[in-house]
């Protein structure tokens, strides 16, 4: 009997003992392993730093479409208000226009970005890229400007200026001048897209 309470005894002394784990207690360790959390924490920054610098620098650049499809010698105010593209349907087919592939084609092969890295992979080629199956076979200029085209249109937002006719065109790129040059030209593109499917008279 006296056995059993003694190792009761013993069990209650270990658990308080265990329990008394104070903040001091914590102090004392985290100057133990100061050495060790210095090294961990200067690791993190040193890997942060790489990673941000390795990232590159994006700039966004927005050019603003006003869409006018009023006819000449229009006398009536109320037609000339009627003729402006204010209903849903004229203004998804602007918006259609403007994120168009054929208009990404086009603007691509007028500033050349079929030759630009940015937008050709192909040309950047990777890490990640050499394991990909879809580049061991030899290469498919088709497939080649299609992607070109598809990461031109990740980079590109059009979207309407409130209930105005206006559009907003979004463009962003690794360099401020490049991302003007292709937003205004989506945006000339566009006007003259406009201006071919008008009806004459």
């Amino acid at each position: 009997m006296s056995g059993a309470g003694s190792v009761s005894g013993s069990g209650a002394r270990s658990s308080a003992s265990d329990a008394s784990f104070t903040l001091g207690d914590l102090i004392a360790l985290i100057e133990r392993r100061a050495g060790l959390i210095l090294k961990v924490a200067l690791a993190v920054m040193v890997v942060t730093a790489i990673v941000l610098l390795m990232m590159p620098t994006l700039y966004t650049t927005q050019a603003i479409v006003t869409i006018d499809t009023r006819k000449n010698h229009v006398a009536d105010q109320t037609a000339v208000l009627s003729a402006l593209p204010t209903d849903p349907a004229s203004l998804q087919n602007q918006l259609q226009i403007l994120y168009s592939r054929d208009l990404a084609a086009e603007v691509i092969g007028q500033l050349k970005l079929y030759d630009d890295p940015e937008f050709n992979a192909a040309l950047n080629p990777g890490i990640l890229v050499a394991f990909n199956p879809r580049n061991w076979s030899e290469r498919d200029l088709a497939r080649e400007k299609d992607d070109v085209i598809t990461a031109f249109l990740n980079r590109l937002s059009v979207d309407p200026l409130g209930l105005s006719t206006s559009i907003a065109v979004t463009f962003t790129a690794r360099d401020p001048d490049k991302a003007a040059r292709i937003a205004n030209a989506i945006s000339s593109g566009s006007s003259a897209r406009r201006r071919t499917r008008q009806p004459r008279g």
